[in-house]
């Protein structure tokens, strides 16, 4: 992935705060904002940075993600983050800012691990044809 522009939302640990105006969010009945619009890069921040507070954000978006941003380029752009606010001269901010990215990318790999896995228990020899493929070529 080509690094973002200095002023990509990718490069910004404010987010949040910066984002939030009338036309990004809404109020619901609850009071609680709900995001209504919002580029790819701060759409995925957002689910990188959910809390036990606002998880159904970030089930929603891995739920949808891919009608907006393939996955590699989701995978890429948490991983541009996570090194550019990984590190030992980062303070706590920048730190736990690589952490949610870094995290987001493990929940998704490991969703898609567990699908590989259900897939293979559906699927009747799907091992044994893989090999016959594998042997095949030698």
């Amino acid at each position: 992935m080509t690094p973002p522009p200095d002023d990509s939302p990718l490069n910004r640990l404010d987010f949040t705060t910066t984002a939030c105006d009338s036309h990004n969010y809404v109020s619901n009945a609850e009071g609680i904002l709900e995001v209504r619009t919002g580029t790819v890069d701060e759409l995925i921040i957002l689910a990188a940075h959910s809390t036990s507070k606002d998880f159904v954000y970030q089930d929603a978006f891995l739920l949808t993600y891919r009608t907006f941003v393939d996955l590699l380029r989701l995978l890429g752009k948490l991983e541009y983050r996570f090194r550019r606010f990984n590190g030992a001269d980062h303070g706590a901010l920048e730190l736990k800012a690589a952490r949610s990215s870094f995290s987001l990318i493990v929940s998704r790999l490991k969703v898609m691990i567990d699908l590989v896995a259900a897939g293979r228990a559906y699927i009747p020899n799907c091992d044994a044809g893989a090999r016959r493929r594998h042997d095949d070529r030698q």
